[in-house]
């Protein structure tokens, strides 16, 4: 069976051409075609931007019967999607779909050609894909069901090879993988095993990329589903995803990815087959970078901007999330689901959650450019109406600035901001107020009270304070247990702060499940010390590249503990 596969294939691809499965090419409305030679290539869109930029799309769907494998629904209308997307961001963009096995090599050349001319290349890939010894392989829709260790290179798509062209890149490289992630063989390999292994589903057991990073839709082991529910958009829950984040200018790629993953997750949770969970691979260490730049904001289209209503407000951000929610990830929903310009609109009419989200816009970078004068103005605004978000929100803002020549009269604002929002029952003023008591940041040392704060905001929910609580406070049990119950229902925050509260506690083995969740959300600190658990064995067994490859996830996020950066960063250049 295996030689005829053999024959078949090597006949056709002495006699092949450059092929691709034919597809709708989006019309280009006055813009300027970006290669001229992709048209052999049938592509989905073809557009020439003015900035630096290029994104790289391949979708196939057409796999059909012959192939062997599952046709695809959506990577054809995924492409055409994204393209939009790009386009209106000024990439220059190429979307192709159903390549085919012959057409790989061309496609890699055009590639390496075009990215020699920008400085940032977006690589999407919609389809089937797996892993063999170390290596990841992309599958063109003609690709043979039978191969062997030497045609792999010929009938797949190397994933290496589409970094390897984009190498020349000055700033970054982002692939992100729409493919599912099982264990089901796309191929069948008559010698696999031995020392090479065997085939699995797409990942990497170590990564030493710089200024790349990789994104897939799943994590290992896990599907990637084709489509989302009959009342979501008509395309992958990941490709939805993707073009929901970039909406929102000013966002770090980290927290690009922590948008997507969020995107997915929220909106696969209900799926009979289980809930998606993206997972990424950066090497872009300690620097920020944008898929979105920061822009400044047009005041002036604010008068005519349509207003974001109360009850708009009131469902999409319940007070009892906003409590407990992150900043930033809270601020990254507000501008996905309304653009800047609405909620400044909004934030002028008087409503405290709107100038909440202007001044943390302001405060972050996040939809604008930083402006801390601006941040300032729009946070007091919200705090002068005693909102317990703006409250705390202009607190933190101050204590982020604390200027030397007035911090003994900030100090007292700020604590006066923390408590007025503290009586209010708001635990994250709660949070903030108790640690600042605790270590004495403000001026104020007082354990005895920011314990009874840890414990209160602990109780609405917070899943810090409760670590607090269970750390500092005088009932470790309880707090214990209600972290554990976060973790049951599913919050990997209770996960995450299970796991450092272990490890400050040098109790690393008995939390390692733990921190292998909150690791896989992506959380630094989880990953930080879950790699110290492959390199000193807690709870697993030593290896030292899966102590590796968690260390550089954790040092590629800028939210890791300057004390853990360090640990790692020992580690991983003494390599």
């Amino acid at each position: 069976m295996f030689l005829k596969h053999y024959i078949r294939r090597t006949r056709r691809n002495l006699a092949a051409m450059w092929l691709l499965g034919a597809a709708l090419v989006i019309p280009l409305d006055g813009q300027q075609s970006l290669a001229s030679d992709v048209a052999d290539f049938d592509p989905v869109c073809n557009v020439r931007g003015s900035s630096a930029k290029l994104a790289f799309l391949i979708g196939n769907s057409d796999y059909g019967i012959d192939s062997g494998r599952d046709a695809l629904a959506n990577p054809a209308k995924d492409i055409a999607s994204l393209c939009s997307s790009f386009a209106d961001l000024d990439y220059s963009v190429i979307g192709v779909s159903d390549v085919k096995s012959s057409a790989s090599q061309s496609i890699l050349s055009l590639l390496q050609r075009e990215a020699a001319n920008v400085d940032t290349v977006v690589i999407y890939y919609a389809g089937h894909g797996f892993e063999y010894s170390g290596a990841n392989f992309l599958v063109p829709v003609d690709a043979p069901t039978y191969s062997s260790k030497a045609l792999l290179q010929t009938d797949f798509m190397p994933l290496d090879q589409l970094l390897q062209a984009v190498g020349s890149v000055s700033e970054f490289t982002l692939v992100f993988l729409d493919a599912c992630r099982t264990r089901d063989h796309v191929v069948t390999i008559p010698d696999e095993g031995g020392p090479d292994g065997a085939i699995t589903a797409l990942g990497f057991q170590q990564f030493e990329f710089d200024n790349q990073a990789v994104i897939f839709a799943s994590q290992k082991g896990a599907v990637a589903y084709d489509s989302l529910s009959p009342s979501g958009p008509d395309t992958s829950p990941f490709a939805a995803a993707i073009s929901q984040a970039l909406l929102v200018p000013g966002l770090p790629l980290n927290e690009y990815f922590g948008n997507v993953t969020e995107y997915v997750r929220q909106n696969t949770k209900s799926f009979s087959s289980g809930q998606q969970k993206p997972f990424y691979y950066s090497g872009f260490g300690n620097v920020k970078h944008y898929l979105h730049e920061p822009k400044s904001l047009d005041t002036g289209n604010a008068v005519e901007a349509q207003l974001i209503t109360e009850d708009q407000i009131s469902s999409l951000f319940p007070a009892s999330k906003v409590a407990l929610e992150d900043g930033s990830a809270l601020l990254t929903k507000a501008l996905s689901k309304y653009d800047s310009v609405r909620w400044l609109a909004t934030a002028a009419t008087g409503n405290a959650f709107a100038q909440y989200v202007v001044g943390g816009m302001y405060h972050y970078g996040i939809g604008v450019e930083v402006d801390f004068e601006q941040a300032e103005k729009w946070l007091r605004m919200s705090a002068a109406q005693d909102y317990a978000t703006g409250l705390t929100a202009l607190a933190y803002f101050l204590q982020k600035s604390d200027a030397d020549d007035a911090q003994g009269l900030l100090h007292a604002e700020i604590n006066q901001l923390y408590e007025k929002a503290s009586a209010m029952n708001y635990p994250k003023a709660q949070s903030h107020l108790g640690f600042a008591l605790w270590n004495g940041t403000l001026g104020i040392t007082d354990k005895d009270r920011a314990k009874s704060l840890f414990t209160a905001a602990s109780e609405n929910g917070h899943a810090y304070a409760t670590f607090a609580d269970a750390y500092y406070g005088d009932n470790r049990a309880f707090a214990m247990a209600r972290l554990r119950s976060f973790a049951a229902a599913g919050r990997e925050d209770g996960n995450n702060w299970i796991c450092e509260l272990f490890y400050l506690e040098n109790r690393v083995e008995d939390a390692v499940d733990d921190c292998r969740i909150a690791a896989e959300a992506g959380f630094a600190g989880a990953r930080a010390i879950y790699a110290e658990a492959y390199r000193y064995a807690w709870g697993v067994e030593a290896n030292s590249k899966e102590a590796r490859f968690w260390g550089r996830l954790a040092l590629s996020q800028f939210d890791l503990a300057p004390n853990k950066r360090l640990r790692l960063e020992s580690f991983i250049s003494a390599r």
